[in-house]
């Protein structure tokens, strides 16, 4: 396993790595999208020549500081995953920014990384390295203690209480489970009633040509009846001529 160099794991309903993933040292390409990963090992470091990495479409929170130690890394793909921030370690990569691809979008993160992922790879890396983003970092860390706190907090008066407080995710779950319902339900409905409408609007096009007909004593010839919605043009130039 040592000498592995090419590894693709992905869609394979991973939920994490062996622990002593980070032994395979000769690995260059890791591929790991589309699984259920939360997060990776904290030794990611250890593979010096790992030269892409992989972990598009997981659930991964945070990524390990000592990524930033993988000095040959040269493609990134962390694309639609649950990051807020990016390890300041990574930073180091501004010396070889020109060299390197990171593909970052569709992930939550805190406005000020945004903003600077926004100016450009360069810009970005340099700014990771900042005394800014430290103070931004400790800000995030002390905001959610806090919030993981509040939570917590929260949970045990509920349970005093004897109420069972359902999770976070399982209730964001079930809220867009219901939207999604009512948004068919809605969309069903709004079909449903253009369809009665197209069939009323057709029964009362052939009850008034039936009607005209009727009129006309039924020999009579009748120029052409055309309908455009609710609209009617009717031609009767060769009924005054016969009459």
């Amino acid at each position: 396993m040592g000498e592995l160099q090419c590894l693709d794991a992905s869609i394979n309903n991973l939920k994490c790595l062996p622990a002593n993933f980070e032994s395979l040292e000769s690995l260059r390409v890791l591929h790991l999208a589309d699984n259920f990963l939360v997060y990776l090992p904290e030794k990611m470091g250890n593979l010096k020549a790992l030269e892409t990495l992989s972990i598009r479409n997981n659930d991964v929170k945070k990524l390990p500081v000592s990524l930033g130690d993988c000095d040959q890394l040269k493609e990134l793909m962390i694309q639609n995953n649950q990051l807020e921030i990016l390890p300041s370690s990574l930073g180091k990569r501004s010396f070889h920014f020109k060299d390197m691809t990171l593909k970052m979008a569709d992930n939550p993160y805190i406005p000020e990384l945004d903003e600077q992922a926004c100016k450009g790879m360069q810009t970005l890396m340099e700014y990771l390295l900042s005394p800014t983003y430290k103070n931004v970092l400790r800000q995030h860390a002390e905001q959610k203690f806090a919030d993981e706190q509040a939570t917590a907090e929260a949970a045990t008066a509920a349970k005093k209480a004897g109420k069972k407080k359902p999770a976070k995710e399982k209730t964001k779950a079930i809220e867009e489970t219901a939207k999604e319902k009512m948004e068919r339900k809605e969309r069903k409905e709004k079909l449903d009633v253009r369809a009665k409408k197209r069939k009323e609007m057709e029964r009362q096009r052939e009850k008034y040509e039936k009607d005209l007909l009727k009129a006309s004593g039924g020999g009579k010839k009748l120029g052409a009846v055309s309908s455009a919605g609710s609209r009617m043009k009717i031609n009767t130039t060769k009924v005054a001529g016969e009459s």
